[in-house]
């Protein structure tokens, strides 16, 4: 028997429902990463239904325990991680799994950090399924670099934006 759509494509066993696999979508550049606005449901579910993207799936009881379970599961989910967080020109450092600015942040940051940035929805919804998915360490972290950069960079951001990535992860 088969499972659900979100762990199916996530031990590499089908598609998303647009036919692309993981794989497909993590080898993507930031340009087409930004384009793209498709993709951020598939790679981080949520229990929530996507207002733009009703067709992706959602996160099931169901799935939460199956990535609990699995440690392939959670290990194609970090690296889906790891390229967001290069995407907004972080990094985490795989021995004390702190997350800090990399070297093309300015760059990078450059792309995002500004108000009402759609990145921003983007962010609470993978700090969401990290914490549903069993990479609450992660999502903590990420958080925690988030709030260093609002302190710096907070004008931009704004306070109802940082609200919500503190709510997804508590």
């Amino acid at each position: 028997m088969a499972g659900s759509p979100v762990v199916e494509f996530y031990a590499g066993r089908q598609p998303d429902y647009l036919g692309r696999t993981l794989d497909q979508i993590l080898g993507w550049d930031d340009e087409e990463l930004e384009n793209r606005h498709n993709f951020i449901q598939i790679l981080f579910p949520t229990f929530e239904r996507s207002g733009v993207t009703p067709r992706a799936p959602t996160l099931t009881t169901e799935d939460v325990e199956a990535f609990h379970q699995d440690d392939a599961l959670r290990a194609n989910l970090a690296r889906a991680f790891d390229r967001m967080l290069s995407f907004y020109g972080l990094v985490r450092d795989p021995q004390s799994g702190e997350i800090g600015r990399g070297p093309n942040f300015g760059e990078r940051s450059a792309n995002w950090v500004s108000p009402h940035n759609h990145n921003y929805l983007r962010i609470t919804r993978i700090l969401k399924c990290l914490s549903a998915l069993g990479l609450a360490d992660r999502a903590a972290a990420f958080l925690h670099e988030l709030e260093t950069i609002y302190r710096e960079l907070g004008e931009a951001i704004g306070p109802d934006t940082l609200r919500f990535w503190r709510a997804a992860v508590s």
